[in-house]
């Protein structure tokens, strides 16, 4: 612990995030393979699928932010280039749903 009491060292503060991030991609995860579960229903109410969506966006957003602040903190380019990788990712994971809801 720093000299000044409850004030995490970078190293923390990175172990943090790194934690953060993966739950926050663990959510999103779920939440999307949930939804791929009732499109493999053929499920006549569209508002089901549009309600769980929404709640695949939501957790999407929530993992992309959890990536931004990694990529703040953390100084290797490589790590850095594979953390904002993971940005593209979410989002064409969450376009494909998407595609199967149109």
């Amino acid at each position: 612990m720093n000299a000044k009491e409850g004030e995490d060292t970078p190293q923390e503060n990175l172990v943090e995030l790194k934690v953060k991030k993966s739950r926050c991609k663990a959510a999103f995860t779920r939440a999307r393979n949930n939804l791929k579960d009732i499109f493999s229903v053929d499920t006549p109410n569209k508002d089901l699928p549009k309600e769980f969506l929404d709640k695949v966006e939501e957790a999407m957003d929530i993992a992309v932010q959890s990536v931004e602040d990694l990529a703040l903190v953390v100084t290797d380019s490589t790590e850095l280039a594979s953390t904002l990788n993971e940005i593209d990712i979410f989002e064409k994971q969450y376009d494909e749903l998407v595609s199967l809801y149109d």
